[in-house]
């Protein structure tokens, strides 16, 4: 990065009487250092989002223009998705001038229809720790929090979402706490899981009893002990008892 610095102050110095062809060159090398990982549109949707990520993050830090920059993304792309791309600008009109912003919609078109887009937007909405730990739930919150960025548009709509997602007793010590930063968050609630599993290493027997207690107190559900229906009792005086008796046919002599 101190090299891409560097670089960034020399091409601020450029004269008029630079070339066009060494600001791009000096502008190549800053985007080589960075050592970006290539496209090839495998293995999934999401490894596409991730790489979008990556190199959206870089766009500020690069220092150039909007088109300058498509042409060094474009460049890490490969197999398929290079064809793709070829083909794509061969279509447009040639004056056409590519931004960040007409790739990114290309990109998604390509790699994330819409239907794919909601249901991932379906997945982080209902997203909830469950039996994951609070890392493994951050890294899934993370990943799906690219498909809805209004509903972690801040800080506090990022921290309120992660809290309402934790398991019930976890989120209603971490809200105590009023964390502004879902870094924070993190940390406490990874406090209190490896105090927990301390607890239950220690103490295998009392903790599972514990685990028990807290899920049915937390559920709400009446736990009743099982036991079978009882058969009712049917009285009956000597009148109204029922024969039950085989029937007694009558005789008939045979001819």
């Amino acid at each position: 990065m101190s090299t891409i610095t560097a670089n960034q102050r020399q091409r601020s110095s450029y004269t008029p009487e630079t070339s066009t062809q060494e600001r791009a060159n000096a502008l190549f090398i800053d985007f080589r250092h960075l050592d970006l990982p290539c496209f090839s549109g495998k293995p999934d949707t999401m490894a596409a989002e991730l790489w979008k990520s990556k190199i959206e993050k870089l766009f500020q830090v690069m220092g150039c223009t909007s088109k300058q920059f498509v042409t060094l993304v474009t460049y890490q792309l490969q197999g398929e998705v290079e064809q793709w791309w070829k083909s794509i600008v061969h279509l447009v009109d040639p004056k056409f001038v590519w931004t960040w912003e007409a790739f990114k919609d290309q990109f998604n078109r390509k790699f994330f229809p819409i239907a794919v887009r909601r249901q991932k937007a379906n997945e982080f909405e209902s997203l909830v720790q469950g039996e994951m730990s609070i890392a493994d739930y951050e890294a899934r919150f993370i990943e799906l929090s690219h498909f809805t960025p209004h509903l972690v548009a801040n800080d506090d709509l990022k921290v309120r979402k992660f809290e309402d997602g934790l398991c019930p007793s976890l989120r209603s010590r971490i809200r105590g706490f009023e964390l502004s930063t879902l870094k924070g968050v993190v940390v406490k609630a990874q406090i209190f899981e490896s105090d927990w599993n301390q607890q239950q290493s220690m103490h295998p027997s009392t903790s599972n009893q514990q685990r028990k207690r807290r899920f049915i107190s937390e559920s709400g559900i009446n736990f009743q002990p099982f036991s079978s229906p009882k058969r009712p009792t049917v009285r009956y005086d000597n009148a109204a008892r029922p024969d039950v008796r085989s029937p007694v046919l009558p005789f008939v002599p045979q001819q």
